[in-house]
């Protein structure tokens, strides 16, 4: 696997993470207005969830598209799941 810096096990085990790995799976991006619709979660829990998905390496940095690209695959993140139960 590649190495994709310090990555905070405790954040992204929390089920709200994982559902948004899922939806951006699904669709092959994230965004915040992503999060809201699909999630149903306010705004700024989903700024939350692209910041802890950003700081983990697992998307992309911010683009004027608004769509960030997905660096980690879903079979990377199912290992990682795994890997670290617990």
């Amino acid at each position: 696997l590649p190495v994709y810096g310090v990555i905070q096990w405790f954040a992204i085990k929390e089920p709200i993470i994982i559902d948004a790995m899922k939806v951006c799976f699904s669709v092959g991006y994230a965004s915040t207005s992503l999060f809201t619709r699909r999630l149903n979660v306010p705004y700024k829990t989903a700024m939350k969830i692209i910041d802890t998905l950003e700081d983990n390496k697992m998307v992309g940095m911010f683009d004027v598209s608004a769509k960030r690209e997905l660096i980690l695959n879903e079979v990377e993140f199912k290992k990682l799941l795994l890997q670290n139960r617990g």
